[in-house]
């Protein structure tokens, strides 16, 4: 079963479950390969609390047709996920993770790519709320998530100093340099 783009999917929320119950079976001996690309928001959907994909989906519509960044996205999206901003990395502790990424974002930041689920995650609850704020965007039971997670009733993402995620190497394989480097080498092959 696959997940779905740009939207999640309960088809993707099945897949992801598994994966965070693989991920939770790793132990010290295991090395985890996650491979991350764009595209990786959509097709990882294992939403927190007691949100469904029905209120992912809603959230990341109103926030695109809104105009937000893919940054300001993101830090909603790690924030109303289980896997998102660290998290995937965090379940598979104690194994050894190592990052492979495709990136389709600017600067190739690892806590962008795909929401960054081995990557330690800089933002917060409060991040969050203030895109929904800042883009006058209400899904109500994702801002009621949000809240809760900013009165403490949720554990944040995983910071740069945990140790799940501090020393978890991204690797980015291509990005938007390789795509503009192979058509350049195109163009001046014509």
């Amino acid at each position: 079963e696959g997940g779905g783009h740009p939207d999640p999917t309960p088809e993707g929320a099945r897949a992801t479950e598994e994966l965070l119950e693989l991920a939770e079976s790793a132990d010290e001996r295991t090395l985890v390969l996650a491979v991350v690309t764009g595209g990786s928001s959509a097709l990882l959907a294992a939403p927190a609390g007691d949100l469904s994909v029905g209120d992912l989906r809603r959230s990341g519509r109103a926030l695109l047709n809104a105009g937000a960044g893919i940054e300001e996205i993101n830090a909603v999206r790690k924030h109303t996920s289980r896997v998102k901003g660290g998290q995937l990395a965090a379940a598979a502790a104690p194994a050894t993770v190592v990052t492979l990424a495709v990136s389709d974002v600017v600067g190739d930041p690892p806590s962008v790519i795909g929401s960054g689920p081995t990557a330690p995650d800089a933002t917060t609850y409060v991040d969050a709320l203030d895109v929904f704020s800042r883009y006058g965007v209400d899904v109500p039971a994702v801002r009621e998530h949000l809240e809760a997670g900013d009165a403490g009733e949720f554990l944040e993402t995983p910071r740069p100093d945990q140790p799940a995620v501090a020393d978890v190497p991204t690797h980015v394989v291509a990005g938007n340099r390789t795509a503009i480097d192979a058509a350049a080498t195109a163009a001046t092959d014509r």
